[in-house]
């Protein structure tokens, strides 16, 4: 009896035994349970009801589990404590990820930059061109992408240049560079001998200069006005520069449709200077003084010269080399060094000729009153009167090295030798002339070597 009563009670503390052993492991390994019956139970859900990117996440857990312990094989002396457990990183498959990014992204209306995701706009345009006062263009945003067109952004008689609404007019009181397409107003005289570059430097077409007849000086050798961009207007400007070479009035180059006039250029090595210059129109001027010439044309055509006044300078008072097409009408070319009007071509060269010089006044110099080194000329309608520097080389109007010029309606008198000569010119019309109280040759000298000149019905 005693021994079957030991039994049971070594049975019943053996199952207790086991059943605290059962306890303790299932704390030790909760979180290895969790992980691996709460995926299953998702898996379950997620075929149930079709959902499978949940699925496909949680197929994607790797779980490294531990080895299993034969529970039987526990008993007071072999129970240890299990192994601390590492928790299973959680690795999403490349199918998740393929299900998010295959997706056709929602389209937006015109004028929308990005999204929500109910597909509305985020952007919605709200700046018009009235909320960039003072600029202009269509480079403009409205907020979002798109861009504004706002070319007529400017009030009244303002002009939209490269995205800035220019005004009317802008005020200038110093040497600068003049970059708008506008009118700009000297308000006061400059006087600067420390220039290290031309005064005012116009770099921009349609551009105009009105100096309101304010001075610009400086004792520099660079221009007071200078530009090489067209349609450009410069006017009401009294400049003196540097009298060495480089020292100018105003010098243009390569511009088109230029208009010079009111201007006083006087003092300098060059009144106005235009080289390649073509469609200029110069009026109204007065270039006296200068040590090359008043008003100085190299490579131009079509250029008008007219009313201007070029005295006192100590070349010529025009000059024109290798230009053709020119009109030089109604100017004042009073005691100028050497001649009132100097007119070159280098006929090899292929270029100038054709010029027009007409109702010019060439009185007292020194030299001559014109001397024409050039073809295809009309010269008709001017007054040549005393050339008195040295006698026996001076002339009223000569030919040299020339052919095919009409001369017509001239007034020479009073020179001091030649009325009118011809070196080696061909193929001329001088007819309709008044040439008279000469000292030297009463009328024309046509030396041997100039032929197939008509000479008739001129005055002597």
């Amino acid at each position: 009896m005693d021994k079957e009563k030991k039994g049971k009670l070594k049975e019943v503390s053996k199952s207790k035994e086991v059943a605290t052993s059962k306890k303790s492991y299932l704390k030790s390994h909760w979180k290895t349970i969790l992980a691996i019956v709460i995926p299953l139970v998702l898996i379950i859900l997620g075929t149930i009801f079709s959902f499978s990117p949940l699925r496909n996440v949680f197929s994607g857990f790797v779980i490294q589990e531990e080895n299993e312990t034969n529970l039987s094989d526990v008993n007071e002396t072999n129970v240890t404590e299990p192994e601390e457990i590492i928790e299973p990183p959680v690795i999403q498959t490349i199918s998740t990820f393929e299900n998010i990014t295959n997706q056709t992204p929602p389209s937006f209306p015109s004028g929308g930059g990005g999204g929500s995701s109910n597909g509305e706009p985020s952007c919605t345009p709200s700046k018009t061109c009235l909320d960039y006062p003072g600029l202009c263009g269509t480079s403009l945003s409205n907020g979002c992408e798109n861009i504004l067109d706002c070319s007529d952004n400017c009030d009244a008689n303002f002009t939209c240049f490269l995205g800035e609404c220019i005004p009317p007019s802008i005020q200038i009181s110093s040497c600068q560079l003049l970059d708008k397409p506008t009118i700009y107003i000297l308000n006061t005289s400059i006087n600067n001998n420390n220039l290290t570059d031309n005064c005012m430097n116009i770099i921009t077409e349609n551009t105009t200069l009105d100096c309101n007849n304010s001075y610009i000086n400086s004792n520099q050798s660079f221009a007071g006005v200078y530009s090489d961009k067209s349609n450009i207007t410069i006017k009401n400007c009294n400049i003196t520069m540097g009298t060495t070479i480089g020292g100018a009035g105003i010098k243009l180059i390569s511009p088109d449709n230029s208009n010079i006039f009111n201007n006083i250029l006087n003092s300098q090595y060059e009144g106005l200077y235009l080289e390649s210059t073509s469609s200029a129109t110069i009026t109204n001027n007065t270039m006296n003084n200068n040590w090359e010439s008043g008003i100085h044309l190299i490579s131009s055509s079509n250029i008008i010269v007219t009313n201007n006044t070029a005295n006192n300078n100590w070349k010529y008072g025009i000059d024109l080399y290798q230009s053709s097409s020119n009109l030089i009408q109604n100017n004042i070319l009073n005691e100028n060094e050497y001649a009132g009007i100097y007119i070159y071509e280098n006929i090899s060269l292929g270029f100038g000729g054709s010029n027009q010089i007409l109702n010019n006044f060439l009185f007292l110099n020194s030299w001559g009153g014109m001397e024409i080194l050039s073809s295809h000329n009309i010269i008709r309608g001017n007054f040549i009167n005393r050339t008195d520097y040295i006698p026996f080389l001076t002339f009223g109007l000569r030919l040299w090295d020339n052919a095919n010029n009409t001369i017509q309606f001239n007034n020479i008198t009073n020179c001091q030798y030649y009325g009118l000569t011809l070196i080696n010119s061909d193929n001329n019309t001088i007819t309709y002339n008044i040439i008279a109280n000469n000292s030297g040759y009463i009328g024309i000298e046509n030396n041997s070597e100039s032929t197939g000149n008509i000479i008739g019905n001129n005055t002597f």
